[in-house]
């Protein structure tokens, strides 16, 4: 159990199998910042879960979690809810709770409306609970690189940059 390279794809990881669809480091980022700063059993809610990678080292990790995804690919016997990013939601669309985190990780870049995806998720936070966001970093000089030879960033699909 834990991280691991994807095997024949340099620079991917999984974790137990799934695989990571973000930054490594930020979700072991996004793990121990839980285990410093949250009880056991904490709810947290993994927004736009991909595979599941994240929520299941968070489950791993002592967690309540729940998670939301766009297509139900998500395989894991956590919670799941049915999310479009690209449209308001608030608690009443994933349990009808507020979790004490909230993660939105490497994916606000997706979204039409960034502030509309940070206006629904801060609802969905528990008084005194965390939102986490993160993104890539297009700035950095390897992702302008994978800009220049695919001509999208390496986090997009093609369909996402010609719809």
């Amino acid at each position: 159990m834990g991280y691991a390279p994807r095997p024949g794809l340099p620079g991917y990881w999984e974790y137990d199998g799934l695989p990571v669809q973000a930054d490594r480091e930020t979700h072991e980022f996004v793990v121990r910042w839980a285990r410093d700063h949250l009880a056991p059993g904490a709810s947290v809610l993994d927004i736009a879960a991909g595979r599941g990678a994240l929520s299941k080292a968070l489950l791993d990790a002592g967690f309540a979690v729940s998670c939301t995804s766009w297509d139900g690919k998500v395989g894991l016997p956590i919670p799941t809810y049915f999310c479009d990013v690209d449209l308001p939601f608030d608690r009443s669309a994933v349990g009808g709770q507020a979790y004490d985190l909230v993660c939105a990780i490497e994916i606000i870049e997706h979204s039409e409306s960034p502030a509309g995806l940070l206006r629904s998720c801060a609802t969905l936070v528990d008084r005194g609970g965390t939102l986490i966001v993160s993104t890539p970093n297009v700035e950095h000089a390897l992702a302008r690189l994978q800009w220049l030879i695919r001509g999208r960033p390496a986090s997009f699909g093609r369909d996402e940059i010609e719809r």
